[in-house]
This record gives C-alpha cells, sequence and structure tokens, in this order.
C-alpha cells in the first residue's frame, strides 16, 4: 500500500490468514467462563471444541497447531480482560482520607 508499518497501525481480521480466521471464527463460538464471586475471568468453556475441530475437520497434526493458535488467543484476551477489571478496581476503590 506504500505505508510503513507502524505498531498504531491497526490491524484487521481479514488482514491475516485465512487458517488464523477459523480458529478466530472457532474461539468465537466458545463461551466465556468468569468466576462468579469476583467476576475473574477463567478462560473459554471447551466442551463443545472437539466437536468443532470435527465439524471443522481439523485432525493430526493439525490439532496441535490449532491448540497452539488457540492458547495465543487465550493468553491475550485472558490479558486484555485482566488489565481492563485492574484499572476498573483501581478507578472504583476507596481512597483512604488523607490525615
Amino acid at each position: 500500500m506504500g505505508d510503513d508499518p507502524t505498531e498504531n497501525m491497526p490491524v484487521e481480521l481479514e488482514d491475516f490468514p485465512e487458517d488464523i480466521i477459523m480458529v478466530h471464527n472457532i474461539y468465537s463460538r466458545l463461551p466465556d467462563i468468569f468466576e462468579p464471586m469476583a467476576g475473574t475471568y477463567q478462560g473459554k468453556n471447551i466442551t463443545t471444541l472437539s466437536m468443532l475441530l470435527k465439524s471443522y475437520d481439523i485432525v493430526g497434526d493439525d490439532v496441535i497447531w490449532f491448540i497452539d493458535v488457540f492458547n495465543m488467543f487465550e493468553t491475550s484476551r485472558t490479558e486484555v480482560i485482566r488489565n481492563k477489571k485492574a484499572m476498573e478496581d483501581a478507578k472504583n476503590k476507596v481512597k483512604p482520607p488523607s490525615l
């Protein structure tokens, strides 16, 4: 496109290879699990993952590759959610009165 890439340049999902988009689509279909009392993110509910892998015909060594990419998505999402919660907690924290 003639532009030099920068750190602030947004990346669209469509910019990635089809295999990465497929992992993202499967990842997005799985529900999130949050701890009920504190609202802490616990990860994705993967109980239907094997069914989704079969429906997308992901078998053999492709499963290992899929899990690696899936875990990258999960690691990134976990970090974003925890950072957002930490910022909200800090914002809502009651400051002690100054003496």
